[in-house]
């Protein structure tokens, strides 16, 4: 068991990905363009998706009913944008504090912040926290595909290998377009197809 943890923490964390709709799309924000996945290690790419922009598309914008229940306020993306601003200096303990600040000051960005959190308690190998965090999220927003995905990638390193493959397996009904969602499921059924007793 160790062995597969190992190899999904390895394969998924230079890319784990958050909710893409964090700060995109939001209909409570207009300055806000195109919708972006967040990584800790890629937020230069983070920094130039928040400026405003055109909108990516002619049509009406798609908003997912999440989005819709948890309007993310000017303050509270001020406070998650510093937050990521020191993640991406790598100040990962100086982000989660500031996260954890965010919530109390602004309680509106708590289906994101507790995404952005789970992505930072990896970052400091505090997988038990980041569960916990991905766990929120997923129940804030239960209809965010990137939701379950993180979860369960974190249920995975912690070894809870059938919680990780049901929780993947619901971010592709959500999301059939979620790769990490996908890649995590194919390695959860190698892992069992190698693990199982033979007949």
């Amino acid at each position: 068991m160790p062995n597969v943890c190992l190899l999904i923490f390895l394969y998924f964390v230079p890319a784990i990905v958050v909710s893409g709709q964090i700060f995109s799309n939001n209909p409570y924000d207009a300055r806000l363009g195109r919708p972006f996945g967040y990584s800790p290690w890629d937020l230069r790419d983070v920094q130039s998706s928040m400026l405003p922009s055109a909108p990516a598309h002619s049509g009406p914008a798609t908003v997912s009913a999440d989005i819709l229940r948890h309007p993310l306020t000017s303050k509270a993306r001020r406070l998650l944008e510093k937050a990521m601003h020191l993640a991406n200096l790598g100040d990962h303990a100086a982000a989660i504090q500031d996260l954890r600040q965010a919530l109390v000051k602004e309680p509106s960005s708590a289906p994101y912040a507790h995404n952005l959190l789970g992505l930072e308690y990896i970052e400091e190998k505090q997988f038990a926290q980041a569960r916990s965090s991905f766990e929120e999220a997923v129940r804030l927003m239960p209809g965010e595909s990137a939701n379950h995905s993180n979860l369960g990638f974190s249920l995975a390193i912690a070894g809870d290998l059938n919680s990780a493959e049901r929780e993947a397996r619901k971010a592709l009904q959500l999301d059939t377009t979620n790769s990490r969602a996908k890649s995590l499921l194919d390695l959860l059924l190698l892992h069992k197809r190698k693990t199982a007793p033979k007949p």
